[in-house]
């Protein structure tokens, strides 16, 4: 226990100081950039280049201060565990390879950090060494190698401009661009990469707390933004909204049906997270860092205070079973409602100030109808299903047990009490600092009444789902993520009958029969020659020719 007090003490006054180092940045307006060269081959430099100004050392604060708090919490949560070093010593590695992410600017030195976040991420998934750890562990590693392989791909190509910074990057190279966006999507789990999220909930809590909320998910968009000065006159982004947008949708209405707690709130991150890709696609790259600072203030306090339920009602995760849990753990579930106001944008809570810029900017652009619908709908869907999660925990009757009592701890109480106050007052905060003037933002009255019907659609939508649950006939198709798993199997049948088609027509083919048989009568020719010819005898060429006759 003594370890993770010490590396929580050292993680929060290293935010202290990254904070600090941040304002002076910022009023200074300052930029520091770092280049070791390890290897220079004619015009070829291969280095380490590292590029530190206010926003990087922003969000690795804010990487270190959530870490801090989730190390005071595992004190409590890992009590029990037979494995306790080693989540000490996964979680502090993971820790530093996103610091390297964050603050590389070039491939070469991003994808050290960028493999070790798949791998590490892997060996946290299994921890628990269960069947289902281990098929969910391989499932995200396997989708993560799709990204991390797209990442090869563009250091390949690279090469053309013999470099591996960003900066040197064109932007009419679209094959290249291609490659980081596909990359980006794997890593941030978006449609049609996002099966593995969900999947990933059987970590370990303060893993999802850390990993899918703050880190691991918001990496591929951090990424996003530092190249948008690429990314922000090319025409993909007009293509990747769309993704976006349904990564939206279905999550929502994933989230709206599923009973199990934590799949709901990993539901909920993959929804904002479209949301953050959807504005950044906008060309609002500036809101798109706002919101992903502040989503990942309150959703990492929403992870732990669902782990707090789980860890109190011995690993049980069905929201049928919770009910009046304000009787018994009272603490946890107001900060659990302030998590769950601060995701649904209530007024001057952290979520507010970055999701109604978001919201009401995007109003102010050339959109057409379709996509407004959806953009509202998805926020829409984000408040109904936080709602039925408070309904569950607060208002439902206890039916876990008939005769049980649990009560707060006081680590993870304290460890939350931070993350509390960042999901009240951090929107504010980053709101002043990230934008130096007001925005006015004008609507007219015709918006004013779509909103309207929008709220009337919101209501309807609502009633249905309480009074008749016509919504249900979509409950499978959306709940099993059914497109994906069609979609991977669309894949899978063309890809065995290629291979069906290579076996047959080329392996037991005229293939074997040219390239193989002739190869062998050929070899028996060419040693043959050497023996009746006056060479001198070849020793390796015999032991050749002596292994095919035994084949």
């Amino acid at each position: 226990m003594l370890y993770f007090y010490l590396i929580g003490v050292m993680f929060l006054l290293l935010s202290i100081f990254m904070f600090i180092f941040m304002m002076v940045l910022m009023f200074y307006n300052l930029k520091i950039i770092m280049e070791w060269v390890f290897l220079d081959i004619y015009c070829l430099k291969l280095s380490m280049f590292i590029y530190v100004d206010y926003l990087s050392m922003l969000f690795m604060s804010l990487v270190m201060v959530i870490s801090s708090m989730i190390m005071f919490y595992c004190i409590e949560y890992m009590s029990m565990d037979l494995n306790k070093l080693m989540f000490i010593y996964l979680m502090s590695l993971f820790v530093l390879s996103m610091m390297l992410v964050i603050v590389s600017m070039n491939m070469f030195s991003m994808i050290l950090g960028w493999d070790l976040l798949g791998l590490i991420s892997y060996l946290l998934v299994i921890f628990y060494q269960n069947c289902f750890s281990l098929n969910s562990g391989m499932l995200t590693f396997l989708m993560n190698r799709i990204g991390d392989i797209m990442l090869m791909l563009s250091i390949s190509l690279m090469f053309i401009y013999y470099s591996f910074n960003y900066l040197f990057i064109e932007m009419n190279f679209y094959l290249l661009l291609v490659f980081i966006i596909i990359c980006v999507m794997t890593k941030s789990a978006q449609i049609p990469f996002s099966i593995w999220l969900p999947a990933a909930m059987a970590a370990p809590t303060p893993v999802s707390s850390l990993v899918h909320s703050s880190t691991l998910v918001t990496a591929g968009i951090y990424i996003l933004i530092r190249m948008n000065f690429i990314m922000m006159n090319s025409f993909l982004l007009n293509y990747l909204v769309y993704f976006s947008m349904v990564t939206m949708l279905m999550s929502g209405f994933m989230a709206l049906y599923s009973y199990d707690l934590k799949k709901i709130v990993a539901y909920s991150t993959l929804s904002q997270l479209g949301m953050i890709f959807m504005i950044y696609c906008l060309m609002m790259s500036n809101l798109s860092f706002f919101h992903l600072m502040s989503h990942a203030m309150f959703k990492s306090l929403l992870f732990m205070c669902c782990g707090v339920m789980i860890h109190l009602m011995k690993n049980f995760q069905d929201i049928r079973m919770l009910g009046m849990l304000m009787n018994f753990v009272p603490l946890t579930m107001m900060m659990f409602n302030i998590s769950n106001m601060s995701l649904c944008g209530m007024y001057f809570f952290s979520g507010f100030y970055s999701k109604d810029i978001m919201l009401e900017s995007s109003l102010m652009l050339d959109l057409n109808y379709i996509m407004f619908i959806l953009i509202y709908i998805s926020t829409m869907l984000t408040m109904m299903y936080s709602m039925r999660l408070v309904y569950y925990s607060m208002f439902m009757n206890f039916n876990y047990l008939l005769i049980y009592k649990f009560y707060e701890s006081k680590f993870m109480i304290n460890s939350m009490f931070l993350l509390m106050i960042m999901s009240i007052i951090g929107g504010s905060v980053l709101n002043m600092m990230l934008f130096y003037s007001f925005e006015f933002i004008v609507l007219i009255l015709m918006l004013m009444f779509k909103m309207l019907l929008l709220l009337l659609l919101l209501i309807s939508i609502f009633y249905f789902y309480i009074k008749f649950k016509l919504m249900k006939i979509f409950l499978y198709f959306y709940m099993k993520f059914l497109f994906m798993m069609i979609y991977l199997m669309i894949l899978n049948i063309i890809f065995m009958k290629i291979m069906k088609f290579l076996l047959v027509k080329i392996n037991y083919g005229w293939v074997e029969f040219i390239f193989i048989k002739m190869n062998y009568y050929y070899l028996i020719w060419f040693s043959l020659n050497k023996f009746n010819s006056k060479y001198l005898f070849d020793f390796k060429y015999f032991l050749y020719f002596i292994l095919l006759m035994l084949i």
